[in-house]
């Protein structure tokens, strides 16, 4: 089975190793972190994601500022992005986990892993 690889754009460095431990003790997901928003995009033009977890509220760039930059760019404009961010409470998300809002899929960072990975998974296939 091919692994997933996941990128994970989140200043919050515990966060992101959390996840990164989470994913790959699934043995389904390659995952790679990034702390520093303004490396994001060159991040992840080397790692090829085939989704990017990302947060919104970062120094530097912001997490709308990097999903407009992976928009214009032809070679990571096609990989799903779910936004992961403390801005959004689990009393905001629907039984799923999930909120959509402005085009946009959001869990809570206080998602439960497994809820975390299921919506991973069926933002992978389209799903979501």
């Amino acid at each position: 089975m091919n692994k997933k690889r996941i990128l994970v754009i989140d200043d919050d460095l515990q966060f992101g190793r959390l996840t990164q431990l989470t994913l790959q003790a699934t043995a389904n997901f390659e995952v790679s972190v990034q702390s520093d928003s303004r490396k994001a995009i060159e991040t992840a033009r080397e790692f090829k994601p085939d989704l990017i977890l990302l947060d919104i509220l970062m120094p530097g760039l912001d997490g709308g500022d990097i999903e407009r930059l992976l928009e214009g760019d032809p070679k990571l404009c096609e990989v799903p992005i779910l936004v992961v961010s403390a801005i959004v409470s689990e009393n905001d998300a629907g039984p799923d986990g999930l909120v959509q809002s402005g085009g946009n899929v959001m869990v809570p960072k206080t998602i439960d892993p497994s809820m975390l990975i299921q919506c991973i998974e069926d933002r992978l296939c389209g799903k979501i």
